[in-house]
């Protein structure tokens, strides 16, 4: 069986017509044999590398198996060939043949020669020239594909950005500064394209300076507090030991608080810092052209018709120029075109086609959306030819409708991302806009009535910034709490030590009792120079304390609020006092009054959760005698009287100072009945009350009697 197949193998590459042979795998004797016989020469072990390319020189045909024959495979063809063996010392086995074929076809290719120094040497010198060749190719297709895209390069486009100028190399230099200046040279073949540093090394030098301005502010800072103390502690009278005693904890915790700010601050710049050392280290080499011949993409598909809903990805590839995974421009194009490829999902989730979906592309800080819809032929008879033109978004104007040259049908697709996401500044030729040819224009590709439009949007770079293991504060941020605070509170105590002081002035002299009106008016003298008296104590007070402190220790203040707080209370009793004293009621009010007083003269203490507030009382009788009037003899005229109104307390949540403790609209009526029913409930409670003790005494005195 084995002999009948070598036979049948033998017969159909001999049918075929060859010369010559190329093989990549060893040949078995008995098929070498029988294509002797018959004049044909066979060169086994060949790379396939080599038998690709020698193919395409010569117009031959790839057979990768018996079965490839029955197609009648197309042979290549050749001027002469020649075989020829050298001797070496730097040779395996100090010798070595080699096939020379001439007269191929010379458009698709052709063979250089490099000899004259070691195999080591030769096999970088052999890499150079396979890049320079990649790129004066690749720059080839490139011009055709920007003539295809009506582009025009502006001029001084090419100058150096800020990452790519002149960097400092001495020792001076950080190790961001150093890294970034190793990319002051060209990364592609294209001449309108301009790559940056990596955004990790970018990040790093940013920190870097913010760092270093913040030791900066902080040595300013340091410097200032340093030479303070010695100008305030001049002289023979520096101050008392509890005063220095005082300075020196604030100055202990001035520094302490400062240095937790600097600590806090760093460590917001320090995580950058630490990624961009470990990025050098993980890429200890200098930057080359090597490094940069393939592009790096995030790839993701969404379906349209799903709002859309991710079908596949985000996926991150890597797209080597012109070799690999990467396709031409033209390969590209017309595997979109394909209108029979289905969703790659291959579930009930999603079963719409594939052109209408959208891919995206991601790279740098944009993105490149590829959609197809319907589209008719712009130019008759050229539907089944690639025609591409371009649109602008901002002014709506676009390039001439034109057929997509075979030079642009083989430019590098990765190439063609590069030059979309890394392009300078391109326009559009004859003056149609002033916009961006890559950025600003939708780039249109046509096929069959259908279009396909790729489009750029800005897409920024985000990163992740972690807290700090401690908890550090600000001490800037606490500073401008506590002065707001303090401002806040010296504007309550205002308010509130004026209303005192208005209300005395304006006390109703004409309702004390005739025999009690000097006295009244020298109790009144006392307690506004009382009032004025604790509103500069609170003053200084405060000033005090504010000074003695730290400037972010925002709990001192309490303090000051706690003893306002129990002033605010004497000032309540105190007025209470003073009506009950001096102010001349009807009877059911001075009985009220007297019942309340007695009270809480002889300690009953079960009485004051129903004490009259008498400072609510004068404000209701002052709101009854401005509502009636004078005319009015609803209320007693000894009620009307001008009396201002008591400010909130200074301890008090209320924001709001300026305003009067009420806010009733001036056209409702005062609820005079909610008063006279509160002094009635009292007096009959005290009846009661009385009622009681006497039945209580007048059976205890029946019990004597007995």
């Amino acid at each position: 069986m084995q002999q009948g197949f070598t036979e049948k193998l033998v017969q159909r590459i001999t049918g075929a017509g060859p010369n010559l042979v190329l093989a990549e795998k060893p040949v078995p004797r008995q098929v070498l044999e029988g294509l002797m016989r018959n004049g044909i020469a066979v060169a086994h072990g060949v790379k396939r590398s080599v038998i690709r390319a020698i193919a395409r020189c010569t117009g031959a045909e790839v057979v990768t198996s018996m079965d490839k024959f029955s197609d009648y495979p197309r042979t290549g063809t050749c001027a002469s060939l020649a075989v020829q063996t050298y001797e070496h010392p730097s040779l395996p086995e100090f010798r070595k043949s080699f096939f020379f074929l001439d007269g191929c076809i010379e458009e698709r290719g052709g063979t250089i020669v490099l000899r004259g120094d070691s195999f080591e040497r030769l096999a970088d010198i052999k890499q150079v020239v396979d890049l320079v060749i990649c790129l004066s190719y690749s720059m080839l297709l490139e011009s055709a594909l920007l003539i295809d895209e009506y582009a025009l390069a502006v001029p001084g486009q090419y100058e150096a950005g800020p990452a790519e100028q002149s960097v400092q190399t001495s020792e001076d230099a950080s190790l961001a500064q150093q890294a970034l200046g190793e990319y002051n040279i060209v990364l592609s073949s294209s001449p309108c394209v301009r790559i940056p540093p990596p955004h990790v090394l970018v990040c790093m030098r940013e920190k870097e300076l913010a760092i270093r301005a913040i030791s900066e502010k902080f040595d300013k800072m340091s410097a200032r507090r340093k030479d303070a103390p010695a100008g305030d502690s001049s002289g023979a009278g520096a101050g008392t030991g509890v005063s220095f005693l005082v300075s020196r904890q604030q100055g202990a915790a001035s520094s302490n608080r400062m240095q937790q700010q600097y600590e806090s601050e760093l460590a917001l710049h320090e995580s950058y810092i630490h990624e961009g050392k470990i990025f050098l280290r993980d890429n200890p080499y200098m930057v080359s052209l090597w490094d940069y011949q393939s592009i790096a993409v995030t790839y993701m598909v969404t379906c349209r018709k799903h709002d859309y809903m991710l079908c596949a990805g985000p996926q991150h590839h890597i797209i080597p120029f012109y070799t690999g995974t990467d396709a031409t421009l033209g390969e590209y194009l017309e595997m979109c075109f394909v209108l029979t490829a289905i969703c790659p999902t291959r579930s009930r989730r999603c079963a719409h086609p594939m052109y209408e979906h959208r891919h995206s592309y991601l790279h740098n800080n944009g993105r490149v959306d590829v959609t197809m819809d319907e589209y008719p032929c712009p130019i008759e008879r050229l539907s089944e030819v690639i025609l591409m033109w371009s649109e602008c978004t901002r002014c709506q104007k676009r390039t001439p409708v034109v057929r997509m040259s075979a030079e642009a049908w083989c430019y590098s697709f990765g190439k063609y991302l590069e030059l979309t996401f890394y392009n300078a500044h391109l326009r559009p030729r004859a003056g149609i806009c002033d916009h961006d040819l890559h950025k600003d224009f939708v780039r249109c590709f046509t096929l069959r009535n259908m279009v396909l439009r790729f489009s750029y949007s800005e897409f920024p770079i985000w990163s992740i910034a972690t807290p700090t293991m401690p908890l550090y504060f600000n001490v800037e941020i606490s500073i401008q709490l506590k002065d707001a605070e303090a401002a806040e509170l010296r504007k309550k105590m205002d308010s509130y030590y004026a209303s005192l002081l208005n209300r005395l002035e304006a006390f109703p002299l004409e309702l004390v009792f005739a025999d009690k009106v000097d006295e009244c008016r020298h109790v009144l003298s006392a307690l506004s120079a009382r009032a004025s008296t604790e509103r500069v104590y609170f003053q200084q007070t405060l000033e005090q304390t504010l000074r003695n402190t730290h400037p972010a220790d925002t709990l001192v203040i309490v303090v000051v609020y706690e003893a306002l707080q129990s002033k605010v209370v004497e000032w309540n009793l105190q007025f209470s006092q003073l009506v009950q004293s001096f102010i001349q009621l009807d009877a059911s009010s001075r009985a009220t009054s007297s019942a309340a007083a007695k009270r809480q003269a002889a300690g009953d203490t079960t009485g004051l959760g129903h004490e009259i507030d008498s400072l609510e009382i004068i404000d209701e009788l002052h709101s009854a005698a401005d509502h009636y009037g004078p005319g009015d003899t609803s209320v007693h005229d000894s009620t009307r009287f001008d009396m201002p109104r008591l400010a909130s307390s200074p301890s008090s949540s209320v924001v709001d100072l300026a305003q009067p403790k009420s806010h009733q609209d001036e056209s409702a009526e005062p609820d005079m009945s909610r008063l006279h029913r509160r002094l009635s409930m009292k007096m009959m409670r005290q009846e009661r009350e009385r009622q009681e003790r006497l039945q209580e005494r007048h059976r205890r005195a029946a019990e004597q009697d007995e």
